[in-house]
C-alpha cells in the first residue's frame, strides 16, 4: 500500500490530456450557469411582473 503510495506522488497530477480538456469543460460550465441565470431572472421577472399586477 504505501510503497504504491509513494510511487503515485511522484505522477503528475493531472494529464497533460486532461489539462487541455479542463477550458472546454470550463467553458461549458459557464455556458450552463449562464443560461440557467437567464431562466431565473425570466422567472423573477414574471413574478415581480404578477406582483406588480396584483397590487393595482
Amino acid at each position: 500500500m504505501y510503497p504504491y503510495f509513494q510511487r503515485n506522488m511522484q505522477t503528475p497530477w493531472m494529464s497533460a490530456q486532461t489539462q487541455m480538456m479542463v477550458p472546454e469543460a470550463i467553458k461549458q460550465m459557464m455556458a450552463e450557469h449562464l443560461r440557467l441565470m437567464k431562466e431565473i431572472n425570466r422567472r423573477v421577472g414574471m413574478i415581480e411582473e404578477q406582483m406588480r399586477r396584483g397590487k393595482n
